[in-house]
């Protein structure tokens, strides 16, 4: 099964690696692609795979689904993934 998401708070290569190397973790998790001009993330994965606890990780990372974060939610997810990004730029 494919899954496309599209996160908010992509900017870069940085932020990129660090999504990808968070996807590989998942060994359930085939053929992740992380697009960073348009926030898109896409991976292939067994029907049964749950994609709650994912997504929660991607949240707390600084890329939550776009648009599912508002006011000072929204501005703190934003905060740390420019740490994420920092540390996806330093690990690749």
């Amino acid at each position: 099964m494919t899954t496309i998401l599209e996160l908010d708070n992509i900017k870069c290569g940085g932020c990129a690696n660090t999504l990808l190397k968070t996807l590989k973790s998942y060994s359930e998790i085939s053929n992740p692609g992380v697009d960073h001009s348009t926030g898109i993330v896409q991976f292939e994965h067994p029907e049964e795979f749950r994609l709650t606890g994912l997504k929660r990780k991607l949240r707390n990372l600084g890329y939550p689904e776009k648009g599912s974060l508002k006011g000072l939610g929204k501005v703190a997810a934003n905060a740390v993934s420019y740490a994420s990004c920092a540390i996806g730029k330093m690990s690749s």
